[in-house]
């Protein structure tokens, strides 16, 4: 019968997991029914301690049997007491990728209504000489309280929960329709009342049709959608695209992770203790130690130093209006769309801060700061070194970066000092130019017929 069953269970799924009491000692090796099925139907038991123990006897008659391919991240038995069972619990620790994505709260500007033209006059407006003041650090923190405090006044704002596992064609009234559905449902439940179960169902019927509407509704019409959101919404596209071709997993939150301390296996379940399993990694793997470490000599090239920059407003102005406002901000809130609306009027605190960081030599705490998000590369997902981070650093950090990057390849390029075969962080000269290079140089080799060697290297550890 068992085998029979076992069939029946492995055209519908490998996932099997048989747990009970079968009443047959699995430690006596005389005792062969069960692994005779095991065997055939390629299982396995999980279990190797005893689970009923006297004082005559130590059997195990609660085994726990998965698939042989089963990944187990921990199992065992725990004892329990006496008048509970004579026998001992048994557990098992599965993997899984049924793990929800947990829905959040994020504050959100709505930038249609902003009234730039008023943030500008107010940030022209404001005595930005106290960035004169303390440290680098409280200037760029007060730089920070200070714009965010204006651009509240001027932009609406509010906070929204963003539901991870929704539908792209489920709104806020299928949503707002549906608590009112439940509400009445709970309410029948405890009345029983002829009038409020109507009002259940005529809640219930009124929900199933309006996701019907909007489900045939948003498929009528996603050529259009894809299009529209192509052009207007590269976000949202991409999210459409991702929505139809992603691979057929429940979500794309991060499992239970792995790693072992000494000698000890540890597993991380909470969203914080994985947070920290992955910042401990990604800490470890960027740590250089340069201590007692000398540097080569090099030849100079060049007699002319880059030993005084100063940075003016103009040049803030040019990139701020040349920045993408499609891209995330850190963890300051301050994103391109708003830096770029009011390039004008906020060079001049910018000078400030830029020029204040150049003179002190220190660039200010906040900018390092990051939002670091692990993007899985391959391999087991439960392992933390296959996961590479992503910082989302301060935008206007990164504004001071561009424009000092201006400077340095200004001052590289003038005096003949970067590398002719140098590809990629070049402008108009990838390392797509580099293929080609290499490629033109093999058909030269073959044309005349000479050998061509070539060595490449790889970091594995890079980030």
């Amino acid at each position: 019968m068992m085998d029979r069953n076992l069939e029946l269970v492995s055209d519908i799924s490998n996932n099997i997991i048989i747990v009970g009491d079968i009443n047959e000692d699995q430690l006596n090796v005389a005792n062969h029914k069960l692994k005779d099925i095991m065997l055939t139907n390629a299982l396995k038991n999980i279990i190797e301690s005893p689970t009923r123990v006297t004082e005559t006897t130590a059997t195990l008659l609660d085994p726990v049997i998965v698939d042989i391919e089963q990944r187990i991240l921990k199992c065992g038995v725990l004892d329990v007491p006496t008048y509970i069972s004579d026998h001992k619990l048994t557990f098992v620790i599965l993997p899984s990728m049924l793990i929800s994505d947990v829905a959040y709260k994020r504050s959100v500007w709505n930038f249609k209504r902003a009234d730039f033209l008023k943030l500008n006059d107010w940030i022209s407006n404001e005595d930005w000489s106290i960035l004169n003041n303390g440290s680098v650090d409280d200037a760029a923190e007060m730089f920070t309280l200070t714009f965010i405090d204006l651009a509240k006044q001027c932009i609406p704002y509010r906070e929204v929960t963003i539901r991870p596992n929704d539908k792209p064609w489920y709104n806020s009234e299928i949503r707002l329709t549906t608590k009112q559905r439940d509400k009445a449902r709970k309410k029948a439940i405890e009345t029983g009342g002829i009038d409020d179960w109507n009002k259940y169902k005529s809640f219930r019927n009124k929900v199933n049709n309006m996701k019907k509407y909007a489900r045939e509704s948003f498929y009528n019409d996603i050529e259009f959608n894809i299009t529209d959101a192509f052009s207007n919404d590269k976000k949202y596209y991409w999210k459409l695209i991702r929505y139809f071709v992603k691979e057929n997993k429940a979500c794309n939150n991060i499992p239970i992770l792995k790693a072992n301390i000494g000698n000890i296996e540890h597993l991380y379940f909470s969203d914080l203790d994985k947070a920290n399993c992955l910042n401990n990694f990604f800490v470890s793997i960027s740590t250089v130690n340069d201590t007692d470490v000398t540097l080569p000599r090099m030849i100079l090239k060049t007699d002319q130093e880059l030993d005084m920059v100063t940075i003016h407003e103009s040049e803030i102005i040019d990139i701020l209006k040349i920045l993408q406002t499609n891209k995330a901000c850190g963890n300051d809130c301050i994103n391109h769309r708003m830096l770029k609306a009011v390039s004008s009027s906020i060079s001049k605190p910018l000078k400030i801060l830029f020029n204040r960081s150049l003179m002190e030599c220190h660039f200010p705490a906040a900018w390092k700061t990051a939002n670091v998000i692990p993007l899985f590369k391959k391999g087991c997902s439960q392992t933390p070194s296959n996961y590479r981070p992503v910082s989302l650093l301060s935008c206007v950090g990164k504004v001071m970066e561009r424009v000092m990057f201006k400077h340095i390849y200004n001052h590289l390029h003038m005096h003949h000092l970067i590398y002719d075969k140098q590809s990629g962080f070049l402008p108009g000269h990838s390392t797509i130019y580099q293929l080609i290079d290499i490629y033109h140089q093999i058909c030269q080799s073959f044309d005349a017929r000479q050998t061509t060697c070539m060595v490449f290297l790889r970091y594995f550890e890079s980030l």
